[in-house]
């Protein structure tokens, strides 16, 4: 029986109204060069060829009776692709504007958990005629790096290739065929408690220890005059409050070769630079609106443990992820100040991170009852707890490795490709990008009704990235 992991589950029990658990994506499509004609209805034609292939895409989840256990997969009897595949098109003059307006949209409503959990909008209508294929999967199927490795199964790295072809033999064990009922299901449920013991005791074992060596790590590093950022610790900020469900996005891109030269000229990583960039941008916003700037912020940044040889558990979560936290010092206004502060401080993020281990989100979940985990969270929204208790983090930023060679579908070129990551309640705002060509494609969601100016964070985020580039470049 193919149960969901601890790790993957929290993503459901953590589901409210307004604060959904699912990645939205975009690639924007160029047909011109195609040597075939290619339009919506050739796109739709592949998507429903080729989507039905991919494990997990027919599955939808049941869950277990009085919350035994975590809810399992089984085959969804009436799966029909017709469920899940949508036609729009853009209204004129079918710009960014316009398809960021319809991304939002899409965004903004969860998923229906009687089905499986995903959907695909193919969008017509695009300046030039191109055209736009729009993911919206749930997080208990998808995380960064498993949506890069689904990606040869849609795209085709030649302009009339096929994609790859699904392996054989499937990553997870087989979804039941049929709803087994409540009595099996809670049966199978709790013989899969009383057969595993020790599941709990493992969980509480290296939640301690973590924990415990955490702790350890952070007074050392404090005595040797390092600050460590951790959750909350961040001041607040206008998108630092309770969420709705309404979501709004933007999304630019810029040049992967200049971010690589920045890098290398500082001696720092990519991500120093990116993290660089949005705290120039988020200093310049948040001085507009008159906040203060005399602490540093504090970004969430999701970390990939896939075959980390440090994890107790088997390797059968979708979402193998944990985070680390860095300051944003926001209180610089110099540059190289803000990458170099940036780039000491994310090394003791490191070496906390470590030391907390790849299973804690699993763990933690394990340790206590779904329909306490999930009535916590569904009170704190309720309550607007995040309106009068410090922030978590004040954003999240995260950015993942893509293609570095052109990509197509149906025939049609990949000229953009654009994530959006989902928004934890008390944090609205959420900074994703992804490598693909000689370009670094960003992409925003936010709470409008905490950001009204979606577009305006992007805009700065962008020049921050050119700020960088032009310290660089006085150099030389």
């Amino acid at each position: 029986m193919k149960r969901l992991t601890a790790a993957d589950s929290w993503y459901l029990y953590a589901e409210t109204p307004s604060m959904h658990m699912h990645v939205v994506g975009a690639v924007i499509l160029d047909a011109t060069d195609s040597p075939t004609h290619v339009d919506a209805d050739v796109i739709e034609e592949h998507v429903y060829r080729v989507v039905p292939n991919i494990e997990g895409f027919s599955d939808r989840l049941i869950s277990v009776p009085f919350g035994i256990d975590h809810p399992v997969w089984v085959n969804d009897g009436e799966f029909s692709m017709s469920r899940h595949v949508r036609r729009h098109t853009l209204d004129a003059p079918g710009g960014n504007e316009e398809l960021s307006d319809y991304i939002g949209e899409v965004a903004s409503t969860e998923l229906d958990r009687k089905k499986p959990l995903w959907e695909m909008h193919i969008v017509d209508g695009l300046m030039g005629g191109r055209m736009a294929l729009v993911t919206k999967m749930h997080h208990t199927i998808i995380d960064g790096e498993t949506g890069v490795d689904m990606m040869p199964y849609l795209l085709s790295m030649e302009p009339g290739g096929d994609p790859l072809p699904v392996p054989e033999e499937p990553r997870f064990e087989a979804a039941l065929k049929r709803d087994p009922g409540p009595i099996r299901m809670a049966v199978d449920a709790a013989w899969n408690r009383v057969s595993n013991p020790g599941r709990s005791v493992n969980a509480l074992r290296r939640t301690i220890s973590g924990v415990s060596k955490a702790a350890v790590t952070v007074v050392g590093q404090r005595r040797a005059g390092q600050t460590t950022p951790g959750p909350f610790t961040a001041p607040r900020t206008p998108w630092n409050a309770t969420l709705t469900p309404a979501r709004s996005v933007a999304f630019s891109n810029v040049s992967l070769d200049e971010l690589k030269e920045t890098k290398r000229a500082l001696g720092v990583t990519v991500n120093d630079v990116v993290l660089g960039a949005c705290t120039l941008a988020l200093r310049r916003v948040l001085m507009r609106q008159g906040e203060d700037l005399e602490r540093p912020l504090v970004a969430a940044i999701p970390v990939s443990v896939h075959g980390s040889d440090k994890s107790d558990v088997a390797d059968s979560a979708v979402n193998q992820v944990s985070n680390l936290f860095s300051h944003l010092p926001v209180q610089l206004s110099d540059p190289e100040e803000i990458v170099d502060y940036i780039h000491g401080v994310t090394g003791g993020a490191k070496e906390l991170h470590e030391e907390l281990g790849p299973d804690i989100l699993g763990d933690m979940v394990d340790l206590v009852p779904p329909s306490v985990l999930h009535f916590g969270i569904d009170a704190m929204s309720w309550a607007r707890v995040p309106d009068y208790t410090p922030p978590i983090y004040t954003t999240i930023i995260s950015n993942v490795p893509g293609s570095p060679v052109p990509l197509y579908l149906a025939g049609a070129e990949v000229v953009d490709m654009v994530p959006f990551g989902p928004l934890i309640e008390g944090c609205g705002l959420n900074i994703t990008a992804i490598s693909h060509m000689n370009r670094f494609h960003i992409g925003i969601m936010a709470c409008p009704d905490l950001i009204p100016d979606v577009e305006g964070i992007l805009e700065e985020i962008v020049e921050g990235f050119e700020e960088m580039h032009k310290l660089v470049q006085n150099r030389s």
